[in-house]
């Protein structure tokens, strides 16, 4: 009877996935044996000039020999913005058959690297018509793999599979955070630790494995613990290792010693041939040319705070009326002010932006929908390539990564690494010859200052002398705190690092637990409108913010009705994911869910509110007030949430652990 069984469950399962049954003729496809002798006269040069049709510079050819050579030591590489950082290694990896991993320092910087690096797989794999070439995209909420052959993408990308993992392709781009948890074995718990293997695959020449780290300069407090620490792991694990900067402060590149350094900055004899290389290949007399000026009259205005951003619209349409077919870009520090902005210059721009005219303005930052995002990405990065005028109000959102060539820069005053990255969007090709940074307002705002009192002084007085933006002097004005590490993240990632890659079963329960800490103690939620147009939760409007932005305010100016707080579960017997109400507990151990409902549809949290007030071209501005701080002592943060009616209200509480700073 057991045996009878077996077969029907094993017929049926062959069934069900598709497979043949036993006595079914097999199908075999016979390919091509791949040669690589065609390969080996294949230069630098060349795929540089089949992949992106322009000559390499020094840079790019020094590292493209260096990593032909499969065997080289992990280093750290310093090079300006805009100097071709990602295609000098992309394209050495694509021709030496290394796959190549690509933790990025935000989830918004991925859709430019997809959109740069899908164009340049569909051309290799033209070139290498027996080759499959994979790319492998991996947030945690987005998880696709793109398959390339002759030149075309296949019609359809594969979604991912809870029983096949991702990990398995040419490129895979995922972000810094999720790219810990895949290290530490976190995900689909019957294969989880196949991440860990595939990361460190590196074993055989044919399959060589070169993990690089983008933006390296973008990571500070926690997540550049963890950052460092990660990147010491792999290094005494023998990979194959990059980290890519153009503004690491020398604090943070001390941290790296063990690294071996290639500079284009610093070192005079790699600047100088970089330039001189610019120049001779754009024959032109002003690359990187900006003229700059420093607008102090300008400034945020603690009794009028709809001044500054009045007078920001007012001067980003000066300039657009000065000269017909600009591309200006305007970065602020706030969501709020750069929605402000924006619907003043729209206002302003009316005429110009009548039905049937062509769009020209865009708002852009990182509480835009992620599904309105990438598409708003993809429309603004096609003007700017075929040169046509844009108006850009964003965030920082778009600070480093984003590929754009403004003809005006006009920034809110911000830190020198901040200002550094925002102007490599402006004049980035060398090839406009008025192109011009204008800086606006007196103060940095304190959540987004690094300098001390010494150091803002000194940057001021590097501002007030200048009339071309210069890179190196502002350079020179970076400075930031020593960096003390968070006791408690190194312990973490220790414990973790000991289970999972030294089977120490001491440290399976903090394993268990599913506690990584990537960038902050404090857990984020996912903020969804819920318009009545999706059926599906992952069809709908949304974004992920840390809790403890949804602290309710003082005089309750946040709260809106039609509010509700969810957590989201994996049902084992219906095998599949649900929501139910937000239970008491641990925060790191949910996955919350805040959903906003359109007038009515859903039950009233907060009785006599009004409606959020939610725009998709705007995006989520304002953020709800969810949960009541309370006060506690020691390392605890908690929070309180409460629904229902007033005569039936209940309460839920929701715990976290505090940064050190809070905590003291």
């Amino acid at each position: 009877m057991g045996k009878k069984l077996d077969a029907i469950a094993k017929k049926w399962w062959q069934q069900q996935e598709g497979k043949p049954d036993k006595g079914e003729p097999r199908k075999v496809t016979l390919k091509p044996y791949l040669s690589t002798k065609k390969f080996q006269n294949r230069d630098c040069h060349f795929w540089y000039q089949q992949l992106a049709g322009f000559t390499p510079n020094p840079m790019q050819q020094k590292l493209f020999d260096l990593i032909e050579q499969k065997e080289f030591s992990p280093f750290l590489f310093k090079s300006p913005t805009g100097s071709g950082k990602f295609e000098a290694v992309l394209f050495p990896a694509l021709s030496t058959k290394c796959r190549l991993i690509l933790p990025l320092p935000a989830r918004s910087l991925i859709e430019d690297q997809k959109q740069r690096i899908q164009k340049y797989l569909k051309r290799f794999s033209a070139l290498n018509p027996e080759r499959e070439i994979s790319l492998v995209i991996d947030t945690g909420s987005q998880m696709q793999r793109w398959v390339y052959r002759n030149g075309q993408e296949e019609p359809k990308p594969r979604t991912y599979n809870p029983r096949r993992h991702l990990y398995k392709g040419d490129v895979i781009l995922t972000t810094l955070d999720k790219f810990i948890y895949r290290y530490f074995a976190f995900g689909d718990k019957q294969k989880s630790f196949v991440f860990p293997l595939r990361i460190h695959r590196n074993k055989t020449t044919e399959e060589k494995t070169i993990i690089c780290f983008d933006e390296a300069h973008s990571y500070d407090e926690i997540a550049f613990t963890n950052f460092q620490s990660l990147v010491q792991s792999l290094y005494e694990a023998g990979r194959s290792l990059i980290l890519m900067t153009a503004t690491m402060p020398k604090q943070y590149v001390d941290r790296f010693d063990y690294l071996d350094v290639i500079d284009c900055i610093d070192n005079p004899g790699n600047a100088e041939a970089l330039r001189q290389f610019q120049q001779q290949t754009l024959n032109q007399a002003y690359p990187e040319k900006r003229g700059f000026e420093w607008l102090t009259q300008i400034q945020i205005n603690e009794q009028i705070p709809e001044l500054f951003p009045q007078q920001i619209a007012e001067l980003v349409v000066k300039e657009w009326k000065a000269k017909l077919n600009r591309r200006i870009i305007a970065v602020v520090e706030t969501v709020k002010d750069a929605a402000t902005i924006y619907t003043e210059v729209r206002e302003q721009l009316i005429d110009d932006l009548a039905d049937g005219a062509e769009n020209f303005l865009f708002l852009y930052h990182g509480r835009i929908d992620q599904h309105i995002r990438p598409e708003l990405y993809r429309q603004l990065k096609s003007r700017d390539d075929e040169n046509q005028p844009y108006i850009l109000i964003t965030t920082s959102a778009i600070e480093v990564g984003c590929d754009l060539n403004s003809e005006i820069l006009i920034s809110e005053i911000c830190p020198p690494e901040n200002l550094i990255q925002r102007v490599g969007r402006c004049n980035r090709r060398g090839n406009i010859s008025d192109a011009k940074v204008i800086l606006v307002g007196n103060t940095i705002q304190e959540f987004a200052n690094t300098l001390d009192e010494s150091g803002w002084q000194t940057y001021q007085e590097t501002l007030q002398q200048l009339t071309q933006f210069e890179t190196q002097k502002i350079a020179e004005c970076i400075s930031r705190s020593p960096h003390i590490d968070d006791y408690r993240v190194v312990e973490l990632f220790s414990m973790l690092h000991d289970y999972v890659y030294s089977a120490d079963l001491t440290c399976q329960p903090a394993h268990e637990k599913g506690l990584v800490v990537t960038r902050s103690w404090t857990p984020s939620a996912t903020l969804i409108y819920d318009d009545g147009t999706h059926i599906e939760l992952k069809d709908m409007p949304q974004v992920t913010v840390p809790i403890d932005r949804l602290i309710i305010k003082k005089d309750k100016s946040n709260l809106y009705a039609n509010t509700d707080v969810y957590e989201q579960y994996y049902d084992q017997e219906e095998t599949r994911w649900k929501l139910r109400n937000l239970h008491w507990g641990v925060a790191y151990q949910k996955d919350i869910i805040i959903k906003i409902h359109q007038s009515n549809d859903g039950a009233s949290t907060y009785e006599g509110f009004h409606d959020y007030p939610y725009n998709p071209e705007l995006g989520f501005v304002e953020l709800p007030g969810i949960f009541i701080k309370l006060r506690t002592h020691g390392f605890d943060a908690k929070l309180l949430y409460q629904h229902g009616s007033s005569d039936r209200k209940k309460s839920v509480i929701i715990t976290y652990t505090k940064s050190l700073e809070e905590a003291s």
